[in-house]
This record gives C-alpha cells, sequence and structure tokens, in this order.
C-alpha cells in the first residue's frame, strides 16, 4: 500500500503569535509554568516536612512510611480525575486542583512552625491531599492541552509549553529548598496556585464534549460562538475519511 498525494509542513513558533492563538498559547504558557512549579513544589515540600535532622549524630531521618503514603495518591488522582474530568469540565477541575493543592501544602508548611505542629497521621493525610490535588490537576492540565490546538500545530505548541514547564520545574528548588521559612513558601505556592487559576479561567475556554482543535475556529476565543462536532461526529468522520483513504490506494 503506498499513499499518494501526501504532503509536509514545517511550523515554527511564529504561529503562537497569530490572532487566533495568542490568548489560548499565553493561557497555556502560565498554566504549564504553574504545572512545573506547583507539582514538583508540593513534592519537594512533602519530601522535606518527612525528613527529620539528627543534630548530633549528623544524619537525616526519613519517614518512607509517610513518603510512601503521600507517592501513592497520584494513583488515586488518575481514577479520580477520570471521573470528574468530563462531569465537571477541564478547568473546573484544574482550578480546584491546583488552589486545593496549594491550600494542603500550605497546611504542611505551617504544620512545619512552632504554632502548627501537626501529629504524623494529620501529616500524612495533609501531604497524600497535597499530592492527589496536584497530580489530579497536572494530569488534567495534560490532557486539555491537546484538546485546544489544531493538529497543525498541536505537537509544536505541546512541546513549547511542557519545556517551558521543565525550565520552571528546574526553578522550583530555589524557592523550595532547605531551611527556607515554611511561611515563605506557602506564602508563595499560594500566589502561584491563583495566578495560574486565573490564567486559566480567564484565558482558555472548556472543551468538554468538543472535537479536539475545534477552538481554533473561533477567533473570539468564547465557547459559545463555536460550533464544533462532538467527539462521537469527530471519530466517526475520522474512521469514514480512513475507509475512504484505504480503498483509494487499493
Amino acid at each position: 500500500i503506498r499513499l499518494v498525494n501526501t504532503t509536509s509542513e514545517e511550523i515554527s513558533l511564529w504561529w503562537m503569535f497569530q490572532p487566533q492563538w495568542r490568548t489560548i498559547m499565553l493561557g497555556l504558557t502560565i498554566a504549564w509554568i504553574g504545572l512545573g512549579m506547583l507539582y514538583y513544589g508540593a513534592i519537594l515540600v512533602v519530601t522535606q516536612v518527612f525528613a527529620h535532622q539528627n543534630q548530633q549524630a549528623g544524619t537525616v531521618y526519613f519517614n518512607y512510611v509517610g513518603i510512601i503514603v503521600a507517592t501513592s495518591a497520584e494513583v488515586a488522582a488518575i481514577v479520580l480525575v477520570m471521573q470528574l474530568i468530563d462531569p465537571w469540565g477541564r478547568i473546573p477541575t484544574q482550578l480546584g486542583g491546583y488552589l486545593l493543592g496549594a491550600l494542603f501544602v500550605a497546611l504542611l508548611c505551617w504544620g512545619e512552625t512552632s504554632v502548627g505542629r501537626f501529629g504524623t497521621v494529620l501529616q500524612i493525610a495533609v501531604a497524600f491531599g497535597a499530592r492527589l490535588c496536584m497530580m489530579g490537576a497536572a494530569g488534567t492540565t495534560w490532557a486539555f492541552t491537546p484538546e485546544l490546538l489544531s493538529t497543525r500545530v498541536r505537537a509544536t505548541g505541546h512541546g513549547f509549553v511542557s519545556g517551558v514547564s521543565r525550565v520552571a520545574a528546574a526553578i522550583c528548588p530555589f524557592i523550595v529548598q532547605t531551611g527556607a521559612p515554611p511561611l515563605r513558601i506557602a506564602v508563595i505556592v499560594l500566589l502561584i496556585s491563583i495566578m495560574t487559576s486565573l490564567a486559566i479561567q480567564l484565558l482558555l475556554p472548556e472543551t468538554s464534549g468538543l472535537a479536539m482543535g475545534s477552538v481554533a475556529t473561533n477567533p473570539n476565543n468564547k465557547m459559545e460562538n463555536v460550533k464544533a462536532a462532538t467527539i462521537d461526529q469527530h471519530y466517526n468522520s475520522f474512521f469514514a475519511e480512513r475507509q475512504q483513504l484505504l480503498v483509494a490506494v487499493t
């Protein structure tokens, strides 16, 4: 079987500055910066909370039970998001995850102060909640991004924002570092979560129930004006086109 009339096209990053993509790419860039800093920041905070220094021996003891339980929250987060992402929508799921996750991280930081000492069980529960919410929000952002971008620019756009997220994650250890005041870390995490949530809410449209990339057909970026096919119609059209192509080349 040989495909005929195939064409290839190179896409540069300049497409992000086109009118129909500016707002979406700005919102996605901010969202992915928040993803990198909040998700990896939560991991660093949880690890530091369960680290206990022995000043006399000069060693560090980790509560591995607490770390393992908190890490297992990511499995629960995937299952939970699979149940909520369609009924709630992509944007509310992200907002709830980032804001609640930041609140749990702030509680962990407050628990490290002399005023708010937590017991071990409560500390593990709060850490579990932090990892659960951050993983759920991050997973939703991963699923949400390709739905916003059309096929022509999907790989380039997704790769760009993913790279930006890696840079943000690399900066995160300099903010959430050992010895930093816990309340300062809590305030920074809360501010980042608020800015990320505002960008998602104000700059990005909801894609639940729409075909992938159909948002690009709406220059005003308002979902009430988008007349796109549903997901089922999109797949039916896709398979019909593939069947016609096979008939043409065989």
